[in-house]
């Protein structure tokens, strides 16, 4: 569940592992609508890159929060469900 300023937001999603390049893709199937691909990238110390692609369809209760404020959108995007959904694809 993502809570934002007291309104919950939650999904279910459908994934496959991809095998080269090593990564999962995943596509909402209720709640928030979503989908992406994450991808894993070895490099030559040992550890690997993350290229993560994501499209979200925002609800109206978001779009009417932000209207007329991108850059607050944008800022809300990467740190709060940007950094929300790679905490919790981490644990």
């Amino acid at each position: 569940n993502l809570n934002i300023r007291g309104v919950k937001f939650s999904w279910k999603a459908k994934s496959e592992v991809l095998a080269n390049p090593k990564g999962i893709k995943w596509e909402s199937i209720s709640g928030l609508k979503n989908r992406g691909v994450v991808e894993f990238e070895p490099t030559s110390d040992g550890s690997c890159l993350m290229k993560l692609k994501m499209s979200i369809i925002m609800p109206y209760i978001l779009v009417s929060l932000f209207q007329g404020m991108p850059s607050v959108l944008h800022e809300f995007l990467q740190n709060k469900l940007l950094k929300w959904s790679l905490e919790m694809f981490r644990d």
